[in-house]
């Protein structure tokens, strides 16, 4: 390995894991000490696939806006922040759960498909021994930010059935990918918006905290032997 490091931290516009790994991996796998596979498929937009498979379809929540048609056809991904999906949790309602623990986000079941892309191709000699397989998740106040729910109450109920659900799809992965072959980074997008007070309708006070809040709570679930990183993403 190099002594000068690189690291991958987004999404790669390519077709699958296994393209990820043999673009990237093979010629900067001396440089990398983690590889990602991309965010390929319906993670190529980040979070906008769990506002549609998840979010939407909860029977608790309520779609209050979705991104205009193209065309009479319906789009899935917002074309920008005033486009994006925004949701309310239905009246009565104090906590919302999600089903299919382990599994429902789709974070354990893209990690665990990647990863044995990635194992293979490095039994075959194809990336460098060395490297560690990197799981990217955004976190959960990321996965629902206050643009898609105006209401604080209701943005704080959702996101703490976000969290549950990460919390379930950690254990499944370090569950099915060995802690020495692993790295998890959290994506944190919202959270820097909110350290410097821009966030509404959050108040200015707090955003630090808030963030800490949820990594508090979901580091410990990492697996010991892991590698744990955060990607703060400004832009």
């Amino acid at each position: 390995m190099s002594d000068r490091t690189l690291l991958l931290v987004g999404s790669v516009p390519l077709d699958s894991a296994e393209d990820v790994f043999r673009s990237f991996g093979q010629p900067l796998g001396r440089y990398l000490r983690y590889l990602p596979d991309g965010e390929v498929g319906l993670r190529r937009h980040w979070i906008s696939r769990i506002h549609y498979q998840v979010l939407a379809l909860h029977p608790d929540i309520k779609v209050t806006r979705q991104p205009a048609l193209d065309e009479g056809r319906e789009r899935l991904h917002p074309r920008d922040p005033g486009d994006s999906w925004k949701f309310r949790v239905k009246t009565g309602v104090k906590k919302i759960r999600f089903g299919e623990s382990g599994w429902r986000l789709g974070y354990a079941r893209d990690a665990v498909n990647s990863y044995f892309v990635f194992r293979t191709l490095r039994e075959r000699g194809i990336l460098a021994q060395h490297l560690r397989f990197q799981v990217s998740i955004a976190s959960p106040n990321s996965i629902v930010p206050p643009r898609v729910v105006d209401d604080i109450q209701d943005l704080q109920i959702i996101r703490e059935g976000i969290e549950e659900a990460l919390a379930s799809e950690l254990i499944e992965i370090g569950a099915r990918i060995p802690e020495t072959d692993l790295a998890i980074q959290w994506d944190c997008a919202t959270e820097v918006q909110d350290a410097y007070g821009a966030a509404p309708p959050l108040p200015r006070e707090g955003g630090i905290e808030r963030s800490a809040d949820q990594m508090r709570r979901l580091a410990p679930l990492v697996p010991a032997g892991a590698s744990l990183g955060f990607h703060f993403c400004f832009g």
